[in-house]
Protein backbone atom coordinates (compact mmCIF):
# COMPACT_ATOMS: atom_id res chain seq x y z
CA UNK A 1 0.00 0.00 0.00
CA UNK A 2 1.36 3.68 -0.59
CA UNK A 3 2.05 5.72 2.21
CA UNK A 4 -0.14 8.22 3.33
CA UNK A 5 0.62 11.95 2.51
CA UNK A 6 2.80 13.68 5.18
CA UNK A 7 0.15 16.14 7.20
CA UNK A 8 1.73 19.51 7.52
CA UNK A 9 1.93 21.32 10.90
CA UNK A 10 0.01 24.08 11.98
CA UNK A 11 3.10 26.17 11.80
CA UNK A 12 4.13 25.59 8.70
CA UNK A 13 0.27 25.83 7.51
CA UNK A 14 0.33 29.51 8.82
CA UNK A 15 3.57 30.47 7.10
CA UNK A 16 2.23 29.26 3.99
CA UNK A 17 -1.26 31.49 4.15
CA UNK A 18 1.42 34.48 5.16
CA UNK A 19 3.19 33.85 2.18
CA UNK A 20 -0.06 33.34 0.04
CA UNK A 21 -1.60 36.67 1.68
CA UNK A 22 1.51 38.85 0.75
CA UNK A 23 1.82 37.43 -2.65
CA UNK A 24 -2.27 38.39 -3.32
CA UNK A 25 -1.33 41.98 -1.07
CA UNK A 26 1.23 42.86 -3.72
CA UNK A 27 -0.05 41.70 -6.76
CA UNK A 28 -3.39 43.66 -5.82
CA UNK A 29 -1.32 46.59 -4.90
CA UNK A 30 0.53 45.76 -8.25
CA UNK A 31 -2.91 45.81 -10.02
CA UNK A 32 -4.00 49.09 -8.76
CA UNK A 33 -0.76 51.36 -9.14
CA UNK A 34 -0.31 50.40 -12.73
CA UNK A 35 -3.65 49.97 -13.92
CA UNK A 36 -3.64 52.27 -16.62
CA UNK A 37 -0.66 50.71 -17.59
CA UNK A 38 -2.58 47.39 -17.70
CA UNK A 39 -5.25 49.03 -20.47
CA UNK A 40 -2.83 49.57 -22.98
CA UNK A 41 -0.29 46.38 -22.61
CA UNK A 42 -0.28 44.26 -25.52
CA UNK A 43 -2.05 40.71 -25.98
CA UNK A 44 1.01 38.92 -26.56
CA UNK A 45 2.55 40.47 -23.08
CA UNK A 46 -0.59 40.30 -21.34
CA UNK A 47 -1.01 36.15 -22.40
CA UNK A 48 2.45 35.81 -21.45
CA UNK A 49 1.94 37.40 -18.08
CA UNK A 50 -0.80 35.40 -17.59
CA UNK A 51 0.40 31.95 -18.14
CA UNK A 52 3.51 32.50 -15.39
CA UNK A 53 0.24 33.64 -12.86
CA UNK A 54 -1.53 30.61 -13.74
CA UNK A 55 1.43 28.19 -13.39
CA UNK A 56 2.24 29.77 -9.92
CA UNK A 57 -1.14 29.75 -8.74
CA UNK A 58 -1.52 26.26 -10.07
CA UNK A 59 2.25 25.06 -8.17
CA UNK A 60 1.02 27.22 -4.69
CA UNK A 61 -2.52 25.37 -4.43
CA UNK A 62 -1.44 22.02 -5.85
CA UNK A 63 1.83 21.99 -4.23
CA UNK A 64 2.07 23.77 -1.31
CA UNK A 65 -1.39 23.64 -0.08
CA UNK A 66 -2.11 20.41 -1.73
CA UNK A 67 -5.46 21.68 -3.25
CA UNK A 68 -6.89 19.72 -5.63
CA UNK A 69 -10.24 20.39 -8.38
CA UNK A 70 -11.85 18.53 -10.46
CA UNK A 71 -13.68 18.99 -14.18
CA UNK A 72 -15.83 16.67 -15.70
CA UNK A 73 -17.63 17.40 -19.29
CA UNK A 74 -18.92 16.50 -22.27
CA UNK A 75 -15.91 17.45 -25.03
CA UNK A 76 -15.47 16.22 -28.85
CA UNK A 77 -18.60 13.41 -28.55
CA UNK A 78 -17.08 12.10 -25.11
CA UNK A 79 -16.20 12.63 -22.20
CA UNK A 80 -13.52 15.13 -20.60
CA UNK A 81 -12.40 14.75 -17.31
CA UNK A 82 -9.33 16.85 -15.51
CA UNK A 83 -8.02 16.62 -11.97
CA UNK A 84 -5.31 18.46 -9.88
CA UNK A 85 -3.33 21.39 -10.23
CA UNK A 86 -3.91 21.18 -14.29
CA UNK A 87 -8.14 22.45 -13.13
CA UNK A 88 -7.17 25.60 -11.58
CA UNK A 89 -3.88 26.26 -14.46
CA UNK A 90 -6.66 26.12 -17.22
CA UNK A 91 -9.51 27.92 -15.11
CA UNK A 92 -7.53 30.93 -14.87
CA UNK A 93 -6.27 30.99 -18.17
CA UNK A 94 -9.79 30.95 -19.05
CA UNK A 95 -11.14 33.64 -16.89
CA UNK A 96 -8.06 35.52 -17.91
CA UNK A 97 -9.03 35.25 -22.19
CA UNK A 98 -12.68 35.68 -20.85
CA UNK A 99 -12.26 39.16 -19.16
CA UNK A 100 -8.76 40.11 -21.13
CA UNK A 101 -8.05 43.60 -20.73
CA UNK A 102 -9.23 46.29 -23.64
CA UNK A 103 -7.33 48.84 -24.71
CA UNK A 104 -8.57 52.62 -23.98
CA UNK A 105 -6.92 54.44 -26.53
CA UNK A 106 -4.78 53.25 -29.71
CA UNK A 107 -2.75 55.65 -32.27
CA UNK A 108 -3.50 55.88 -36.07
CA UNK A 109 -1.39 56.52 -38.82
CA UNK A 110 -2.10 58.14 -41.54
CA UNK A 111 0.53 57.59 -44.43
CA UNK A 112 -0.12 60.11 -47.60
CA UNK A 113 1.25 59.58 -51.23
CA UNK A 114 0.79 60.66 -54.82
CA UNK A 115 -1.81 59.23 -56.90
CA UNK A 116 -0.75 56.12 -58.88
CA UNK A 117 2.86 56.43 -57.07
CA UNK A 118 2.69 54.71 -53.56
CA UNK A 119 6.62 54.64 -53.13
CA UNK A 120 6.20 59.03 -53.56
CA UNK A 121 5.14 59.79 -50.52
CA UNK A 122 4.01 63.71 -49.85
CA UNK A 123 6.23 65.22 -47.05
CA UNK A 124 5.02 68.90 -47.16
CA UNK A 125 1.45 69.71 -45.86
CA UNK A 126 -0.75 69.21 -43.43
CA UNK A 127 -3.49 66.39 -42.05
CA UNK A 128 -6.44 67.17 -39.71
CA UNK A 129 -8.90 64.50 -37.92
CA UNK A 130 -12.20 65.43 -37.26
CA UNK A 131 -14.59 63.37 -35.09
CA UNK A 132 -17.33 64.04 -32.37
CA UNK A 133 -16.23 67.17 -30.91
CA UNK A 134 -12.71 66.05 -31.02
CA UNK A 135 -9.85 68.12 -33.70
CA UNK A 136 -6.33 67.93 -34.22
CA UNK A 137 -3.94 68.60 -37.03
CA UNK A 138 -0.54 67.19 -37.58
CA UNK A 139 2.53 68.33 -40.68
CA UNK A 140 3.44 65.57 -42.72
CA UNK A 141 6.90 64.03 -41.82
CA UNK A 142 9.59 63.09 -44.12
CA UNK A 143 7.83 59.32 -45.07
CA UNK A 144 4.94 60.85 -46.11
CA UNK A 145 3.14 60.31 -42.61
CA UNK A 146 1.63 61.62 -39.42
CA UNK A 147 0.59 59.85 -35.92
CA UNK A 148 -2.53 60.63 -34.05
CA UNK A 149 -2.04 58.97 -30.22
CA UNK A 150 -4.65 58.64 -27.20
CA UNK A 151 -7.66 58.68 -29.31
CA UNK A 152 -10.37 57.12 -27.77
CA UNK A 153 -11.18 52.82 -27.99
CA UNK A 154 -14.29 53.06 -29.13
CA UNK A 155 -13.74 55.33 -32.19
CA UNK A 156 -12.41 52.17 -33.63
CA UNK A 157 -14.83 50.60 -36.55
CA UNK A 158 -16.36 54.15 -36.49
CA UNK A 159 -16.63 57.09 -38.94
CA UNK A 160 -14.08 60.00 -39.17
CA UNK A 161 -13.68 62.98 -41.52
CA UNK A 162 -9.84 63.31 -42.94
CA UNK A 163 -8.67 66.59 -44.03
CA UNK A 164 -5.14 66.62 -46.73
CA UNK A 165 -3.63 70.21 -47.11
CA UNK A 166 -0.52 69.30 -48.97
CA UNK A 167 2.11 71.45 -51.36
CA UNK A 168 1.26 71.97 -55.14
CA UNK A 169 -1.65 68.74 -54.54
CA UNK A 170 -5.27 69.09 -54.64
CA UNK A 171 -6.63 69.27 -51.13
CA UNK A 172 -8.76 66.16 -50.68
CA UNK A 173 -11.74 65.65 -47.55
CA UNK A 174 -12.94 61.72 -46.68
CA UNK A 175 -14.94 60.31 -44.45
CA UNK A 176 -13.07 56.78 -43.72
CA UNK A 177 -13.90 53.99 -41.27
CA UNK A 178 -10.90 53.24 -38.63
CA UNK A 179 -9.91 49.80 -39.29
CA UNK A 180 -10.43 47.82 -36.15
CA UNK A 181 -6.74 46.60 -36.27
CA UNK A 182 -4.38 46.92 -33.18
CA UNK A 183 -2.52 49.45 -34.87
CA UNK A 184 -4.66 51.17 -37.89
CA UNK A 185 -3.02 52.86 -40.56
CA UNK A 186 -4.84 54.61 -43.31
CA UNK A 187 -3.65 55.03 -47.01
CA UNK A 188 -4.53 57.83 -48.89
CA UNK A 189 -3.13 59.40 -52.22
CA UNK A 190 -3.92 62.90 -53.59
CA UNK A 191 -2.96 64.19 -57.04
CA UNK A 192 -1.13 66.81 -58.11
CA UNK A 193 -2.44 70.13 -58.59
CA UNK A 194 -2.36 71.08 -62.27
CA UNK A 195 -0.70 74.46 -62.68
CA UNK A 196 -1.70 77.15 -64.85
CA UNK A 197 -0.35 80.48 -66.42
CA UNK A 198 -2.62 82.98 -67.85
CA UNK A 199 -0.13 84.29 -71.39
CA UNK A 200 -1.55 87.81 -72.82
CA UNK A 201 -0.37 90.16 -74.81
CA UNK A 202 -0.96 91.90 -78.02
CA UNK A 203 0.67 91.27 -81.69
CA UNK A 204 1.65 94.13 -83.55
CA UNK A 205 3.00 94.13 -87.23
CA UNK A 206 6.77 95.16 -88.04
CA UNK A 207 4.63 98.43 -89.11
CA UNK A 208 3.26 99.11 -85.76
CA UNK A 209 -0.42 97.99 -86.89
CA UNK A 210 -2.40 95.65 -84.72
CA UNK A 211 -2.68 92.23 -86.20
CA UNK A 212 -6.14 90.22 -85.65
CA UNK A 213 -7.08 86.61 -85.64
CA UNK A 214 -3.02 85.74 -85.34
CA UNK A 215 -2.60 82.28 -83.93
CA UNK A 216 -0.73 81.64 -81.14
CA UNK A 217 0.79 77.88 -80.58
CA UNK A 218 2.68 76.76 -77.53
CA UNK A 219 4.73 73.84 -78.00
CA UNK A 220 3.28 72.60 -80.92
CA UNK A 221 -0.68 71.94 -79.51
CA UNK A 222 0.23 72.45 -76.02
CA UNK A 223 -2.15 75.81 -75.91
CA UNK A 224 -3.24 78.15 -78.23
CA UNK A 225 -4.91 80.99 -78.70
CA UNK A 226 -6.32 83.52 -81.48
CA UNK A 227 -5.62 87.33 -81.09
CA UNK A 228 -8.90 89.54 -81.03
CA UNK A 229 -9.65 92.84 -83.60
CA UNK A 230 -7.20 94.87 -81.16
CA UNK A 231 -4.81 92.48 -81.54
CA UNK A 232 -4.63 91.18 -77.86
CA UNK A 233 -4.65 87.75 -77.01
CA UNK A 234 -5.52 86.13 -73.71
CA UNK A 235 -4.81 82.27 -72.70
CA UNK A 236 -4.17 79.98 -70.65
CA UNK A 237 -1.45 77.49 -70.54
CA UNK A 238 -0.75 74.24 -68.47
CA UNK A 239 2.48 74.78 -66.77
CA UNK A 240 3.98 76.85 -64.18
CA UNK A 241 5.10 80.32 -64.56
CA UNK A 242 8.58 80.36 -65.06
CA UNK A 243 8.83 77.66 -67.52
CA UNK A 244 10.32 77.90 -71.16
CA UNK A 245 8.45 77.04 -73.47
CA UNK A 246 8.13 77.27 -77.77
CA UNK A 247 6.42 79.55 -79.24
CA UNK A 248 4.74 79.81 -82.75
CA UNK A 249 2.29 82.67 -84.41
CA UNK A 250 0.68 81.71 -87.44
CA UNK A 251 -0.89 84.33 -89.59
CA UNK A 252 -2.60 82.82 -92.89
CA UNK A 253 -1.34 79.44 -92.74
CA UNK A 254 2.14 80.24 -92.10
CA UNK A 255 4.41 80.35 -89.69
CA UNK A 256 5.19 84.21 -88.51
CA UNK A 257 7.04 83.82 -85.20
CA UNK A 258 9.17 80.93 -84.15
CA UNK A 259 10.98 81.37 -81.10
CA UNK A 260 11.33 80.65 -77.20
CA UNK A 261 9.59 82.48 -74.48
CA UNK A 262 9.71 82.22 -70.41
CA UNK A 263 5.87 82.21 -69.73
CA UNK A 264 4.36 84.65 -67.14
CA UNK A 265 1.49 85.98 -65.97
CA UNK A 266 2.42 89.09 -64.74
CA UNK A 267 4.32 90.84 -67.40
CA UNK A 268 2.42 91.56 -70.84
CA UNK A 269 3.88 90.11 -73.85
CA UNK A 270 4.39 92.19 -77.44
CA UNK A 271 5.03 89.83 -80.60
CA UNK A 272 5.53 91.93 -84.01
CA UNK A 273 5.62 89.64 -87.34
CA UNK A 274 5.27 90.31 -90.92
CA UNK A 275 1.96 90.68 -91.95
Amino acid sequence: MSAAPKQLSPQKWVIISAIGFVLFLMAAILFSVLASQFNNISLSAYFFLLVIIALLAASFLGGALRSRAKYKGKAYGGTLEITGPAVIFFLLLYLGYKYQPTPSSFSLILTIYEVGNKNKPITTGEVTLIFNDFRDTKSLNKEGQVLFAQLPAAQKGQDVIVLVNADDHESKELKITIPLDDHPVINMGLAKKQAFVSVHGTVFSHNGELVKNALLNVNDGLAEGISDQLGNFNFRVPLKAGTEVKLRIYKDNKIKLDENIILSDEVSMTFRIDQ
